[in-house]
């Protein structure tokens, strides 16, 4: 998978990791990116088999992960997007006519995560109502892993591993 050069800039929100200021596939905050299924390192499957995506434990930092292979960066982990709901006080915004939250920290330093939607094969749905943001953690029942999302608040829910959802 490879993708037109990324230049990613690293926003210090003042918690454990810096977060990327743009999704995976795009050159602003405010640009979709791509919407990709769990551990999809070629950023191309569209398959809604679950054999066909990996049932890894944490793909963050792993060979399973996309970030690792396309920016110099990692997927982060549950754990990771936990403490930037629970510091940094997120809120629905529009930046550039675009629907997402802002993510404000203690330091004034913010985040903005467009509300890309998601993906199942190749439809993708709620564009502009919902963000759906992987995280490298699977879930207990392996079915699922560990998703922000971004509707009514910002919280951890779970997702197929063949859904497509956005990278930051």
């Amino acid at each position: 998978f490879t993708t037109e050069t990324q230049e990613i800039e690293y926003i210090d929100m003042g918690l454990s990791v810096l977060w990327a200021n743009c999704n995976l596939g795009s050159m602003y905050p405010e640009e979709m990116g791509g919407l990709y299924g769990y551990g999809d390192t070629s950023g191309l499957n569209r398959s809604v088999n679950l054999s066909d995506y990996p049932a890894v434990e944490n793909i963050a930092a792993s060979d399973f992960d996309i970030c690792m292979n396309s920016i110099d960066g990692r997927i982060p982990t549950e754990a990771e997007f936990n403490e930037l709901i629970i510091n940094c006080n997120p809120v629905p915004a529009e930046q550039n006519g675009v629907k997402g939250y802002k993510f404000t920290a203690r330091n004034g330093n913010t985040l903005f995560l467009p509300l890309a939607g998601l993906r199942e094969g190749d439809e993708i749905t709620q564009e502009g109502n919902i963000g759906a943001y992987w995280t490298g953690s699977i879930y207990s029942h392996n079915d699922y892993a560990y998703a922000l999302s971004l509707s009514e608040k910002a919280e951890l829910k779970q997702a197929l591993r063949y859904q497509g959802l956005s990278i930051r």
